[in-house]
């Protein structure tokens, strides 16, 4: 072999790590977002509002949060952000 082709390879080469070293970075980034906890776009935070939205009203609709049912099981006494009586 040629050194000019050698040189070609080890480029191309350096080139292809370099590459997979990129996507492996942003790969895991994005994996680190989804998971997190603080993240409201996480796959956890959105796998139970789209299961709860579901049985809540049976519609996909987006009108259940997590947050909002404990919120309204911790108090009774709201009725539509009113509390009652007023």
């Amino acid at each position: 072999m040629k050194d000019q082709h050698f040189y070609i390879l080890l480029g191309l080469g350096a080139f292809a790590v370099w590459s997979v070293a990129v996507s492996a970075k942003k790969a895991a980034a994005d994996f680190g977002a989804s998971i997190n906890p603080a993240n409201t776009d996480n796959i956890f935070y959105n796998g139970v509002n789209a299961i709860g939205d579901t049985l809540d009203d049976g519609q996909a609709d987006g009108s259940f949060t997590l947050g909002g049912w404990v919120w309204d099981i911790m108090h009774p006494e709201w009725k539509d952000g009113i509390p009652e009586g007023q």
